[in-house]
């Protein structure tokens, strides 16, 4: 059966590496101080998001995560942001 304890251990070491890869990609101007502000603030979002999917069935659950990507993916193109920043933000537990 599912951890919750090690899901939200897993979630938060998840949201802790984006946020990391942010940093680097500011620092080394991959990212503007802009596109990585959007970003992180996209990230506490979609970690709302991704808390509120323990509550639905796993069937909802895939049929969600799949909208929310495509959702992130036509985000970060139209904010110039690669998508490689959004692509593993959404995580089902």
């Amino acid at each position: 059966k599912n951890d919750p304890k090690a899901a939200k251990e897993l979630a938060k070491s998840n949201i802790d590496r984006i946020k990391e890869r942010v940093k680097q990609a500011q620092d080394n101007k991959s990212l503007t101080k802009d596109q990585a502000n959007k970003v992180l603030k996209k990230l506490d979002e979609v970690s709302k998001f991704n808390d509120s999917l323990s509550s639905k069935p796993a069937a909802e659950q895939g049929k969600l995560i799949v909208a929310k990507r495509k959702e992130l993916r036509d985000w970060a193109k139209s904010n110039d942001i690669p998508t490689s920043y959004v692509s593993m933000m959404v995580m089902r537990f």
